[in-house]
């Protein structure tokens, strides 16, 4: 693999950890709320006179682990997207710019939405995204080789 191809690569992934990040905090929001819906179930007394709520401390342990885990995640997630904006801010190109933005810092769903925001074609946009890759590897190698 030559250099340039290992920026690119290594530049793809960097950009793409906030966008990771905002997936699973989804995911484990699900999980959340699931573990929410266990918390808060509700069972009756034999007699039907009397409700009251399980009560099992080892459902909220696991509500409040996993809402320390999201927060920990929401943490990480908020360091990478700084990351990323210090990496695309190298970019002169507004346009560039603006579609890394929306694709790892908004973390637009998919690439019809990119195009969408940004009123182009899906497959523009996916062209201006190689390019603006590309044009950061080309701008992080030329910053490299200067130090």
């Amino acid at each position: 693999m030559s250099r340039d191809e290992t920026n690119y690569t290594e530049i793809k992934k960097l950009l793409g950890k906030a966008r990771a990040l905002e997936f699973e905090i989804m995911a484990l929001e699900d999980l959340l709320e699931e573990e929410a819906d266990k918390v808060m179930s509700i069972t009756s007394s034999t007699s039907g006179v009397r409700v009251t709520a399980t009560g099992d401390v080892h459902k909220f342990d696991r509500y409040i682990m996993l809402k320390d885990k999201i927060n920990e995640k929401i943490e990480q997630q908020i360091i990478a997207k700084e990351e990323a904006r210090k990496i695309i801010e190298q970019l002169e190109d507004p346009v560039l710019q603006a579609v890394l933005i929306n694709r790892y810092v908004r973390v637009l769903p998919s690439w019809d939405d990119i195009a969408l925001a940004m009123h182009y074609s899906s497959v523009h946009v996916n062209r201006l995204h190689r390019r603006a890759l590309r044009a950061v590897a080309e701008e992080v190698l030329k910053r490299n080789s200067c130090s």
